[in-house]
């Protein structure tokens, strides 16, 4: 199944600048964070959000 509202960037969320590719794919945002994350990694991907301040609904 294809939907025109979504893209798959496979990229380390830890190491890219979301805060450019926000700019970049949504004209500054908001984002919606979505994933089925192992508990270990959970952490630093939400608070790499918090702290670089990245739009959100």
């Amino acid at each position: 199944m294809i939907f025109d509202n979504v893209e798959v960037i496979n990229k380390d969320i830890l190491k890219v600048d979301v805060q450019e590719l926000v700019e970049e794919k949504l004209n500054g945002g908001p984002v919606k964070l979505v994933a089925n994350l192992p508990y270990y990694i959970t952490t630093p991907i939400v608070m790499k959000f918090l702290e670089e301040d990245i739009p959100s609904n």
